[in-house]
């Protein structure tokens, strides 16, 4: 698979995370709602967005639904998230992940 090349100007990054949501597993089978996990084509940036689907071009992202939480939420990058928790994907990927959701820390004490 190609891979545009890492450019710290851009301002966005599109993606294919492939989310695995560990409370489908504690559902009865028979539960009207599964979970959020599955096939998503997200555009991280400026003007942000996800669909259901999977982009034939764009890098994919093995990721908990925690850890994708984590990462747009500011809380940890993806570089770090991809040594401690359930998040896999190609290094130039992650790194423009950082680059693109450098958030400042989140406080506990944030009214939101």
């Amino acid at each position: 698979m190609s891979f545009r090349e890492y450019d710290p100007d851009r301002d966005e990054v599109r993606l294919n995370p492939a989310l695995s949501d560990p409370i489908e597993c504690l559902l009865d089978k028979g539960a009207p709602w599964r979970g959020i996990g599955g096939d998503y084509v997200v555009t991280l940036g400026p003007s942000s967005n996800a669909e259901p689907g999977v982009g034939a071009a764009l890098p994919t992202l093995m990721v908990s639904v925690g850890a994708f939480t984590r990462i747009w939420l500011g809380v940890r990058p993806a570089t770090g998230l991809a040594v401690t928790d359930e998040l896999a994907g190609p290094w130039q990927l992650l790194t423009e992940l950082d680059w693109t959701l450098r958030l400042p820390e989140p406080k506990l004490d944030w009214a939101f």
